[in-house]
């Protein structure tokens, strides 16, 4: 096995309509690097799973693993305990790689030195295949203080990203008290790693006026509610964070919970939740407050993995 051997791992929840197109733009990776492909489907009532034992059979290295549905960051855990080369490559299950997505990840990797690779996306109608830049690739460059540029937002998904296997392990990939694994696993990753950037699109997701209401991405509650809750409960888990990272995570989750409050809830101007966002403002107090934030997002109860104060992850990285 050599360095540059991947394992793609997909998650999979009721994405029938996508999947023969995202299985074909696996399969057609190019380069000669060592491959496997692991698919976790996540509870499909959709007919997902059958699709994916007929069409898998295509893939070299092909294994599907099935589960009662429980959401995005176990799936994944799931598929990345099952991984066994040096490299991961993530995707989503609705999501389309370029051709040489796979290779130029890999080129850029190596030519940076880094554990995370980000590449570039765009939005593609699915039945139509995505079309992607002639250009030649773009040059790689290092994301300074990657820790700092996540703890004020994530710009990217999964599915950009290429990974080194032993940083997932050391990190502890997806937290699990999370539905949605996203922002979770990178901000683990930024603890410890070095990432690098490519402008290269990579990856071609569903455009938006084309995700179904089911999906999670849809849900906007259940999104900025995973967000603030990866925060809180990041800084939880490193008391040894230093201060200024701490007050940018109490400002963003103050930030998103007023808009939220204001735009989406009704909140008048003076309100509980106005004076928990001013009072996060400064250190003293700032993270129960921010924990006291969280329930401006549940009241529809559309909310899945809500904030709890203990828990006992399902998989073991």
């Amino acid at each position: 096995m050599t360095r540059a051997a991947v394992s793609f791992v997909l998650t999979v929840y009721n994405k029938r309509r996508y999947l023969a197109d995202v299985l074909a733009s696996v399969a057609a990776q190019a380069g000669e690097f060592e491959r496997e492909v692991i698919v976790v489907d996540d509870g499909s009532t959709d007919g997902s799973r059958e699709l994916l034992e007929s069409l898998g059979r295509q893939l070299s290295g092909f294994r599907l693993i099935t589960q009662p549905n429980q959401g995005p960051s176990v799936a994944t855990n799931r598929g990345l305990a099952a991984a066994s080369m040096p490299l991961v490559k993530l995707l989503d299950g609705d999501d389309v790689l370029a051709p040489d997505a796979t290779r130029h990840l890999i080129d850029c990797r190596e030519f940076l030195g880094v554990d995370v690779v980000i590449g570039a996306g765009q939005p593609y109608r699915p039945g139509e295949m995505p079309h992607w830049p002639r250009s030649a690739p773009s040059v790689p460059r290092l994301l300074p203080d990657p820790l700092g540029a996540l703890l004020r937002a994530i710009w990217f998904t999964p599915s950009n990203l290429l990974i080194r296997r032993e940083a997932l392990q050391r990190s502890g990939g997806c937290d699990e008290r999370v539905f949605v694994q996203d922002y979770t696993m990178a901000l683990r990753l930024a603890r410890s790693c070095r990432f690098g950037i490519t402008d290269t699109p990579i990856v071609a997701a569903p455009e938006w006026t084309e995700i179904a209401a089911d999906r999670v991405s849809a849900n906007k509650a259940q999104i900025l509610h995973d967000l603030n809750l990866a925060l809180l409960l990041f800084i939880e888990d490193n008391p040894d964070l230093p201060a200024h990272y701490r007050r940018t995570a109490w400002r963003r989750i103050a930030g998103r919970s007023w808009k939220w409050a204001r735009r989406e809830v009704g909140r008048p101007l003076w309100s509980r939740e106005l004076a928990l966002c001013l009072g996060a403002q400064f250190p003293r107090g700032a993270h129960e407050r921010c924990r006291q934030l969280q329930h401006i997002f549940t009241a529809d109860g559309q909310i899945r993995r809500s904030v709890t104060r203990e828990f006992t992850p399902a998989i073991a990285i």
